[in-house]
């Protein structure tokens, strides 16, 4: 990417990382290291055309998030509007990794702030 002055990197964190989760400290800990990583390289890349950014999708229903829910929860979270489907975010990362969204590096950007 630096010999051709072009390129994107996306990470994936968590809003967790900003905001923690009870009993996850170590996973809040390491998304909040994804984001200060994103926003350090953006200024070591600075002024090279090579831009990073990172994504936080939010609860995403996947196998691995539904470990140890029932199928109960998982109905009601995702009735609730807590739970994305894969699908939801996929233009997000569309349009970061494309030229529309040039103006932006070292941003996180992050659909579960909220909660």
């Amino acid at each position: 990417m630096l010999p051709r002055n072009s390129g994107v990197v996306l990470s994936t964190a968590s809003g967790t990382g900003i905001r923690g989760q009870p009993k996850g400290s170590a996973y809040s800990a390491s998304k909040a290291g994804i984001i200060g990583f994103t926003r350090a390289v953006s200024l070591e890349l600075k002024d090279t055309g090579v831009r990073i950014n990172c994504f936080g999708p939010g609860a995403t229903d996947t196998p691995l998030w539904r470990v140890n829910k029932t199928e109960e929860d998982v109905k009601r979270l995702i009735a609730a509007g807590y739970v994305y489907q894969p699908d939801d975010f996929s233009n997000v990362v569309v349009f970061l990794a494309s030229d529309l969204s040039a103006p932006l590096n070292g941003e996180f950007i992050s659909r579960d702030l909220h909660r």
